[in-house]
């Protein structure tokens, strides 16, 4: 049921689109793009499944999206995250652990104006972190909000709210970046 209504949504905003685009003119360009975003993850409490809580603090990182924009504001990203931040398992000593995500997602910008747009993004996610020699590794889905901001035919500043359904001591994270069209 969850996926009927997910694909009735995403057809009624495509038809939105569709409509709303009608007898624009678009200049020609590469539908490829790019963004490199600044990353900060606010860290969270979480009891893992042996019952120990995992405090994690907040942390930094960086993320790169490699684009293809579709038609009528939809586009297919490639994205990749890299987050460093220290976590503290019960009572042992906070050791630093290093996230690295992969994700596939879709992704849909709104145009307000001429040269600012909402977006929200849905995907398939893959975690891997590593802590000294240990290794885990989890998929989930990931989502996202944000805007983005028309700086020229080639830039864009964008800002995004993310989160996973992957539970961990991570926690969502804020990004703000760059955009650039090829």
């Amino acid at each position: 049921m969850k996926i009927a209504n997910l694909l009735l949504a995403g057809s009624i905003l495509f038809g939105v689109s569709a409509y709303a685009h009608e007898g624009e003119q678009q200049e020609e360009s590469s539908p490829l793009y790019l963004t490199v975003k600044g990353m900060y993850a606010f860290g969270e409490d979480y009891t893992n499944d042996e019952g120990v809580v995992e405090k994690g603090d907040a942390g930094i990182g960086i993320g790169v999206d490699f684009g293809y924009e579709l038609a009528y504001g939809f586009a297919l990203e490639l994205d990749g995250t890299f987050e460093t931040a220290d976590v503290q398992v019960g009572e042992e000593p906070k050791e630093t652990i290093d996230y690295y995500a992969a994700s596939f997602d879709l992704v849909y910008v709104y145009e307000l104006t001429e040269k600012f747009g909402v977006l929200g993004k849905v995907g398939l996610e893959y975690e891997y972190e590593t802590v000294g020699d240990e290794h885990n590794d989890e998929t989930g889905m990931s989502y996202a909000i944000g805007a983005e901001y028309v700086l020229n035919r080639t830039y864009n500043a964008v800002v995004e709210y993310e989160g996973s359904t992957i539970d961990g001591p991570k926690g969502d994270a804020v990004m703000a970046g760059v955009k650039i069209k090829f």
